[in-house]
């Protein structure tokens, strides 16, 4: 199942919701670095830099991860409650 889940998410994230939510992450995660710009060397910039990308990436994928398991958890639950059939 959770291969399903992450091919799902490889697919979906190349839709317009992604494209709009990796804009605003990309546009914070700039915002906020920008005040260790002048602090650090480009090199340890760049390394934190990525280290931020990577965990805004981690983050996106497992929210999709969990969004989607509650979604079908609760399509599951209402479909079997008489109050919705």
């Amino acid at each position: 199942m959770e291969k399903m889940v992450e091919q799902l998410f490889l697919i979906m994230e190349q839709g317009e919701e992604f494209e709009q939510l990796n804009t605003l992450l990309t546009t914070e995660c700039k915002k906020r670095l920008q005040l260790f710009r002048e602090r650090l060397s480009t090199q340890e910039y760049e390394q934190i830099r990525d280290v931020v990308f990577s965990i805004s990436y981690i983050a996106q994928k497992s929210s999709f991860g969990i969004g989607f398991r509650t979604a079908v958890k609760l399509i599951l639950e209402c479909s079997t409650k008489e109050d919705f059939t």
